[in-house]
């Protein structure tokens, strides 16, 4: 048993990966922006078992943008 715990603590944290896009990146969407990275930060810094990325896509008021960046996204993973 005593193993067994030795190899979950040497095993890598499980990868989270979240993509926000948003259409345009103004003062609101920002505040929050700001909001959810702090707490990606904090969860990172609780956590051993997991590892969390953010990443924001600004569409900067385009919806082929947006579209592009919601690929790009996908196609990370």
């Amino acid at each position: 048993m005593l193993a067994t715990g030795a190899a979950l603590a040497q095993e890598a944290p499980r990868q989270i990966s979240i993509a926000y896009s948003v259409d345009v990146l103004d003062e609101t969407q920002n505040v929050a922006l700001q909001y959810m990275l702090k707490r990606v930060e904090e969860i990172n810094a609780e956590r051993d078992d997991i590892e969390v990325s953010f990443e924001t896509y600004d569409a900067q008021s385009s919806v082929d943008k947006q579209i592009s960046d919601v690929q790009t996204a996908l196609i990370k993973q």
